[in-house]
């Protein structure tokens, strides 16, 4: 599949925007990921691919000491995300083919990789910019293509294949988790075969409602067999100071 444009993207954030503050899978992704940093020690940070700046934003309220620098192929996305976060500096970036000068305690990548055709070259960019730590997060499973023509997904995961190309990248794999089985994974199935408009676009009182009920079923899935990833890597040891 050839890789989604900059234009794809920049289009798609105006549809993406409230599915990511309210959306089910992407609350618990943030839960998750504050999870995985529990205990961790990091005075910046890099969300690579923040899209319009949610995540971002969470950060900034739980952890408001750190600096925060956000990167993202879509413009459009970034001036979003700009207005959202007006102190926080932000870059475009084509992360298979760039990455930022300099490096950060904490770099997040968070359902980003599967959608870079060269994920390895990503995965060696990130590695670049990581001076601590880096959390990433993917959906597992085989593409379908309402994914690849909704989402711009270019890879379908499994656990055992990424995991090692995170090690081929030179990242050490410190934890993960495996979540979202059973009700993650049937919502994702049947989310798939609704309209667009069903998950995306403006969240009024009635999506919201919903959401808020499928947030709440899905702590009730189980690991291991889920289909969503979460890995905490760090940079190999020799190379830290």
């Amino acid at each position: 599949m050839t890789e989604a444009s900059s234009k794809f993207y920049d289009e798609a954030w105006d549809q993406w925007d409230h599915m990511k503050v309210y959306g089910p899978t992407a609350r618990h992704t943030r839960r998750l990921l504050f999870k995985l940093l529990d205990g961790l020690s990091f005075d910046s940070v890099l969300d690579a691919g923040c899209g319009t700046g949610i995540l971002l934003q969470k950060i900034y309220e739980r952890f408001p000491g750190v600096k925060s620098t956000g990167a993202e192929y879509s413009p459009h996305g970034l001036d979003i995300a700009q207005k959202r976060l007006p102190e926080t500096s932000f870059y475009v970036l084509d992360l298979a083919r760039e990455k930022l000068a300099g490096k950060f305690d904490l770099v997040t990548c968070i359902d980003v990789l599967e959608h870079i055709e060269d994920d390895r070259s990503a995965l060696k960019n990130l590695l670049t910019m990581t001076a601590k730590y880096m959390v990433l997060s993917v959906p597992l499973g085989a593409l379908v293509q309402e994914e690849r023509e909704r989402m711009g997904h270019a890879h379908g995961y499994s656990r055992r294949e990424l995991e090692q190309k995170i090690k081929d990248s030179g990242f050490e794999i410190v934890r993960a988790i495996q979540w979202g089985f059973p009700f993650y994974n049937i919502h994702r199935r049947i989310a798939n075969q609704m309209p667009a408009e069903a998950t995306t676009g403006k969240y009024g009182f009635r999506k919201k409602f919903i959401s808020n009920l499928i947030y709440i079923l899905f702590y009730l899935n189980i690991a291991p067999g889920g289909e969503r990833y979460y890995v905490l890597c760090r940079p190999p040891q020799k190379s830290q100071s």
